[in-house]
């Protein structure tokens, strides 16, 4: 009687548990085939998936009694078999990669609901066709064929005149297009990211009063614009001297990189700079950066070749990855009291050669030019632009971090002390004077792309605690010629010593027996070729 009453319980626990996961689990299969959910409040439905098998695909008004508004990320990708799909009008989003190689799909009835289409949407593989106005191919509906401008047919045009019925302007519409001009009209209301990428010889843009959203990297590569307009009716967005920033002012989105200036003062409304917000700006030496500002976006700096020096005032809180990413000319920086964050790759620029951090930084500090963590346990950046060979890295140091050293051309030798226990991605990649290294015995793991690309690296011995290398560790490393790995090894991931045409010796301090239990990813011939002495025991 007990065990019953215990299977009883068990199953009815079992019935309980699957009933309150599926609860949450509100995605519903339509005999359609068309997969929706309902939002997390309640307000309105999206598509997420297709399962069905019919070619010609109708997205219902409304699911659940609530209106189907977004067709999710993704949703139909890759599908073989739909070759055409209507819209409703109560859709106003389109995720990004939502019909991307969607090899049969000749027909999308789009609505003129829809205000915004994510990044390659309709990317690869289709057979759509596509309505011509001018030099340019759009898709819509019969009410309305140039909704969306899909792409510019003639990268040669220097002018040309958005349809004044286009409401969504798609990713990469004007790559690399002549224009020297544009203007966007009042109907549209979403730019996609990169929308005129490579327009090099864009100098002005004049924005309509209903742009709602304006995609990442927009003005990727546009090295003469000196001019972007905003209509004063628009209520998201806004020019300041040629610039762009959201209405509000509190986020400067794209400084005109074509200006011939050299010095910019951030206005004090600003607290947040943008995403690639300076990018490619190769006149500026100098940004004076306000009290006001708390955040950097990611790249918001990179490729400003001509920056000399920076200042992060103590109000900035976070530093987003690549923030400053090959800043040529940057020689010194100065992080505030306030940073918390600083993204990878932060910091790599070759000219740098002093970091220096406030005393009063909780999180941060300098040691000799060099960023670690507050505690000195993580080396975080090494100051590449140093001009010194040698590098011994302090004993407190337990961690070498990603891309610690990475691009670092001047150093030949670095001590790793017995404190370091892991040595993260990417943290010696293309250090190419870089002839030799020693990984002590406290190191347990060497983490993926350690030492990828060191040109330079001639011989390597790992330490006997280490039981893994990672993929990509030693790749390119093409004048290595001899490796010492231990017999606590278990693992060496994909093309660890891919191209590391010069190994000819792997000296290895296990057996023959040992040895062939070690898993060996994919593409290490290099090694697996090269002249394996077993037993190996150092002269030291």
């Amino acid at each position: 009687m007990k065990k019953a009453l215990l299977l009883f319980l068990i199953l009815l626990i079992s019935t309980l548990t699957f009933a309150s996961c599926s609860l949450f689990d509100s995605d519903e299969h339509t005999p359609e085939g068309v997969i929706y959910r309902i939002s997390t409040d309640k307000t309105y439905a999206e598509v997420v998936g297709y399962d069905g098998t019919m070619a010609e695909v109708e997205i219902a008004e409304e699911y659940g009694g609530l209106p189907v508004k977004n067709i999710y990320d993704s949703a139909f990708r890759g599908n073989k078999t739909i070759t055409s799909v209507v819209i409703p009008d109560s859709v106003t989003s389109i995720g990004g990669g939502a019909f991307a190689y969607c090899s049969a799909l000749t027909s999308v009835v789009i609505p003129n609901s829809v205000t915004s289409i994510g990044t390659g949407a309709f990317y690869g593989g289709n057979s759509l066709q596509f309505n011509e106005y001018g030099n340019c191919k759009y898709l819509g509906n019969s009410s309305n064929p140039y909704l969306v401008l899909i792409e510019a047919s003639n990268k040669d045009m220097s002018s040309y005149e958005i349809h004044n019925y286009a409401r969504v302007i798609l990713e990469n519409a004007f790559y690399c297009c002549s224009l020297t001009s544009v203007v966007i009209p009042d109907s549209v209301t979403s730019v996609g990211d990169y929308a005129f990428r490579g327009c090099n010889s864009l100098t002005s843009v004049v924005m309509g009063n209903s742009v709602t959203n304006i995609g990442q990297a927009v003005f990727y590569d546009c090295y003469s614009l000196n001019e972007i307009t905003v209509d004063e009716k628009n209520e998201y967005y806004k020019s300041i001297e040629g610039n762009l920033y959201t209405k509000d002012g509190k986020t400067l989105l794209q400084y005109a990189i074509g200006k011939t200036s050299t010095e910019f003062s951030i206005p004090n409304s600003v607290t947040s700079i943008g995403k690639w917000a300076f990018y490619g700006c190769s006149r500026i030496t100098s940004v004076i950066i306000p009290e006001s500002v708390t955040y950097i976006s990611d790249y918001a700096f990179w490729n400003c070749s001509c920056l000399t020096s920076i200042i992060i005032p103590d109000s900035v809180t976070s530093i987003g990855e690549g923030a400053f990413l090959n800043c040529s000319a940057l020689t010194s920086i100065v992080i505030g009291a306030s940073v918390t964050s600083i993204g990878e790759g932060a910091f790599m620029c070759n000219s740098l050669n002093q970091i220096t951090v406030t005393e009063e930084n909780a999180f941060y500090k300098s040691i000799e030019g060099n960023l670690y963590t507050k505690d000195g346990k993580k080396l975080l950046q090494y100051a590449i632009g140093k001009d010194a060979t040698e590098f011994y890295i302090p004993d407190s140091v337990t961690s070498i971090g990603d891309r610690a050293f990475e691009n670092c051309s001047a150093l030949t030798s670095v001590v790793i002390p017995d404190s370091v226990t892991h040595i993260d991605q990417y943290a010696f990649k293309s250090c190419t004077s870089l002839t030799s290294v020693v990984i002590p015995d406290s190191v347990t793991s060497i983490d993926n792309y350690a030492f990828v690309k060191c040109s330079a690296l001639t011989s390597a011995i790992i330490g006997n605690s280490v039981t893994s290398i990672g993929n990509y560790a030693f790749y390119g490393c093409d004048s290595l010629t001899s490796v010492v790995i231990p017999d606590s090894v278990t693992s060496i991931g994909n093309y660890a010593f891919y191209y590391c045409d010069a190994l000819t010796d792997v000296y290895y301090t296990g057996s023959e027996e040992e040895w062939s239990k070690i898993s060996i990813s994919e593409y290490n011939e290099e090694l697996q070729n090269a002249t394996i002495h077993y037993n190996y025991v150092s002269a030291e």
